[in-house]
């Protein structure tokens, strides 16, 4: 290649991440979907798209593949794309695969990144936008570890008017983790940042009436707005899996009879039995002769700080044994954001187990051993890290 071809190349290189670089900088019109951005190192983001790939044979898979295919020529690699009007007007969505470019990793450091590392931009996936076009933008900023792991900060811009945003994280702490992890395959607690429940005004609905959600149960003055879930892995046979949830409360005794009044508010929409029931020296009962899906009895207790909520009276006996070790190192001090995991070979598990009750093959496969998550609200976003742990590490 002649030296004017190589200035040419270096040329139009840097004013591609001239272009990015302003473009990052900016803000797509509220009216408009953002555009979709990609820059970094090629074999971290290889790596990272062929893990995507290989989870199961999705919409998903198939992008991180095509994604992936796209940059293997490359060092590093940058891509911008958009699509070509408003995707609820029926606009044809980007390719991103086709936008990207090969540029020196040396470059990179223009924009702050390293070697190992890759920065995405775009708008957020409709699970959490619901198809509107300007909810918001997720932004992902990845780095591949020397042992194995995956690290990303994740932060969801403008995402507090989502459909999904109230369920996020506050900038609050939780407090620490109170259910026991053993036998789960994810366990999470937070804040919701729009709280437990939304204020709720004017003629009640069936979700109202049904559930009893104006109930006092909900309100501020009974619970503190921490609330925690674990999941666990079905028993063989089972067509759910066990959970459990832990609300946390300001006083024992109002929380109580929040709870027992709930009850017998739901008692006047559904055929319930309420039966006593006691566990590890804690009280609350059991609701029989439900019948709305195999397994379901769920059953309370009230703990010394909570409100524990269970599937039935497996899932919360489960919750409420001894701590295991991971889950102790997990947990944090008290000014931890809220937090999650996922176990993916229990979920493996659970998956295979649940598929053998419905005569089907199983659905997913786990390149991760773990995912661990912290998460807290973040001015006008939200932000996450979020570790994925490699099966074997290097």
């Amino acid at each position: 290649m002649s030296s004017i071809s190589v200035r040419r190349r270096r040329v139009y290189v840097t004013s591609s991440l001239l272009l990015l670089a302003l473009l990052l900088s900016c803000r797509s019109r509220p009216d408009a979907v953002p555009p979709t951005r990609l820059v970094g190192a090629a074999q971290p983001l290889i790596e990272f798209l062929e893990d995507c790939q290989s989870i199961s044979a999705s919409r998903l898979a198939s992008w991180c593949g095509e994604l992936a295919q796209s940059m293997r020529a490359c060092t590093a690699v940058v891509a911008v794309c958009s699509p070509t009007e408003n995707l609820a007007e029926g606009g044809t969505p980007c390719r991103l695969a086709e936008s990207v470019e090969c540029v020196d990793r040396k470059d990179l450091t223009e924009l702050g990144l390293g070697d190992e590392d890759w920065l995405f931009q775009g708008p957020l996936p409709g699970i959490l936008s619901a198809g509107t076009s300007s909810a918001g933008t997720v932004e992902l900023r990845g780095r591949s570890s020397s042992d194995g792991a995956i690290r990303v900060s994740a932060r969801l811009n403008g995402s507090q008017e989502l459909p999904l945003g109230r369920w996020l994280p506050s900038a609050e702490s939780p407090g620490q983790f109170q259910l026991s992890d053993t036998g789960a395959f994810a366990h999470a607690r937070w804040r919701p940042d729009g709280g437990l429940v939304p204020q709720r005004t004017g003629k009640r609905s069936l979700a109202d009436r049904l559930y009893g959600l104006r109930s006092e149960l909900f309100s501020a003055t009974v619970l503190t707005g921490s609330v925690e879930v674990v999941a666990f892995v079905p028993n063989p046979g089972d067509r759910f899996p066990g959970s459990a949830a832990a609300l946390d409360f300001h006083l024992r005794r109002p929380a109580i009879a929040a709870m027992e009044s709930y009850i017998a508010d739901l008692q006047k929409e559904w055929p319930l039995v309420r039966n006593d029931y006691s566990f590890n020296g804690f009280e609350g009962a059991c609701l029989n002769n439900l019948r709305v899906m195999p397994g379901l009895a769920p059953c309370y207790l009230a703990t010394d700080s909570a409100l524990v909520v269970g599937w039935n009276r497996t899932a919360i006996e489960g919750a409420l044994t001894p701590a295991s070790r991971s889950q102790v190192e997990v947990a944090g001090g008290e000014g931890a954001g809220s937090r999650a995991t996922v176990d993916f070979a229990a979920l493996a598990l659970a998956d295979r187990r649940l598929a053998a009750t419905r005569s089907r093959d199983v659905a997913f496969n786990y390149p991760f051993r773990s995912l661990d998550v912290v998460g807290r609200r973040d001015g006008s976003g939200f932000f996450f890290d979020l570790t994925l742990h490699p099966l074997v590490a290097p």
